[in-house]
């Protein structure tokens, strides 16, 4: 919790004018308790109510709440992205664009390729190597979409990286399970 508005004020002191202005401003105005209210709160929620339903009532609800946290993800990432590119493409910047995209497609193949590696030198087995590699390489943003949302509005560039990555990871997400993961399962049902 102490490390947003530590993030905070050190980009603000490496930014200048409005942006670090207004990245001052977030760190120091209720940033621990948007994070307690948005993260911290629902995820002890969760573990209580997984805790008193128990694994066995889980297994009925697995499949409605993964399709309940998709669209509520894909939501938040078009409701954000509504907000914000608009305004971008009204007047597009293709080099930031472009740099945006690379350097997240990046950053998400260096996550995936990340895990991979460590679960290789770990020797780890195939659900611990899928678990490894998804857990490192999916992020959930939408904390962040929607503190920037909401503070940085006159700043709509702000949201593009986060954007983006969300949308990459999904796609690098699906080829990973693929290569990786389906093939391999695919393979041992035609071999039976």
């Amino acid at each position: 919790m102490r490390a947003t508005p530590l993030i905070l004020h050190v980009f603000g002191g490496i930014t200048t004018g409005d942006y670090a202005e207004d990245l001052r401003e977030l760190a120091s105005q209720g940033t621990n308790a948007f994070m307690m209210l948005t993260v911290l709160l629902p995820s002890i929620l969760g573990i209580g109510v997984h805790f008193i339903i128990g694994e066995t009532g889980i297994k009925g609800f697995k499949s409605h709440l993964k399709l309940a946290n998709f669209v509520v993800l894909l939501l938040l990432n078009y409701s954000n992205a509504a907000t914000t590119l608009p305004q971008v493409c009204k007047n597009p910047d293709f080099d930031y664009l472009a740099f945006v995209f690379f350097t997240t497609t990046l950053l998400c193949c260096t996550a995936f390729g990340a895990a991979w590696l460590i679960g290789r030198q770990l020797q780890s087995d195939r659900s611990d190597l899928a678990s490894l590699m998804f857990g490192l390489g999916m992020n959930n943003n939408g904390t962040g979409l929607v503190l920037a949302a909401a503070t940085l509005s006159d700043h709509p560039t702000v949201l593009l990286p986060m954007i983006f990555y969300t949308l990459v990871q999904q796609v690098v997400a699906a080829i990973v399970d693929w290569k990786f993961f389906k093939s391999c399962d695919d393979r041992k049902v035609e071999s039976s």
